[in-house]
């Protein structure tokens, strides 16, 4: 059941988004657990997801800013159960700027770590639709993103 987004001013758990890609193609965005969206590996000429997109591998899950999908001119395709880790507040990296401090955060909740326990968590921030863009353009083409690039370079990891 496909619906305008201006009806929908955010976003709840299990909403489904097509994101339109540069190149004509379409990918999801799952709003999981917490409230990141968890986006796929999966492109489409269609803007219709898949029966089964949450069993698609992951390309990344990240916290995005309330008013991306609307900015970003995303369609709200579809409302789903949430299954596995999608149904599971993600850990990120924190780890502030000029420190050595290395943190793990979830649904609120911060905890000392080191940087071995943080090496393969996604860096805690809020994406904007034209990051996720990018990135999600980045993904498909095999390239790294500059954004990650400069915040890893800016935290020193």
């Amino acid at each position: 059941m496909k619906t305008n987004i201006k009806k929908k001013k955010f976003f709840e758990a299990g909403y489904v988004f097509a994101i339109p890609l540069k190149s004509g193609e379409f990918t999801f965005g799952l709003v999981c657990e917490g409230k990141d969206f968890a986006f796929f590996n999966y492109r489409t000429k269609d803007s219709n997801p898949p029966n089964n997109l949450q069993d698609i591998p992951l390309a990344f899950r990240v916290d995005v800013a309330k008013d991306a999908p609307l900015v970003g001119g995303w369609e709200y395709v579809d409302c789903v159960e949430l299954k596995g880790n999608y149904a599971l507040p993600a850990k990120y990296l924190h780890k502030p700027i000029g420190s050595e401090q290395y943190f793990i955060y979830s649904a609120g909740n911060e905890e000392p770590a080191t940087k071995i326990d943080c090496q393969n968590l996604e860096i805690l921030s809020t994406w904007f639709s034209f990051h996720i863009e990018d990135r999600l353009d980045d993904f498909f083409s095999g390239r790294e993103n500059k954004f990650v690039i400069a915040i890893k370079k800016q935290l020193g990891i």
